[in-house]
């Protein structure tokens, strides 16, 4: 989305945006700590990368389950 379409967004749902150009810190008011506010890019890089692996680990039994059960 664009700047204005996330700043819209972000107003109306309450939620964070990850565009660095968008003021968010608003949102500490409501509880809401954007990881943009809150993180270095390198912590923000180095949480995703886990939760990546995390998800990479888990699908490929998940699928193998599925596969078994739905034939």
């Amino acid at each position: 989305m664009s700047r204005e379409g996330q700043e819209v967004y972000t107003k109306a749902m309450h939620q964070p945006t990850r565009r660095l150009d968008v003021d968010s810190k608003w949102l500490r008011e409501f509880g809401v700590l954007p990881a943009k506010d809150t993180l270095t890019l390198d912590q923000y890089y180095k949480r995703e990368n886990q939760s990546e692996d995390k998800i990479n680990r888990l699908r490929e039994p998940a699928a193998a389950l599925a596969r078994k059960l739905l034939g």
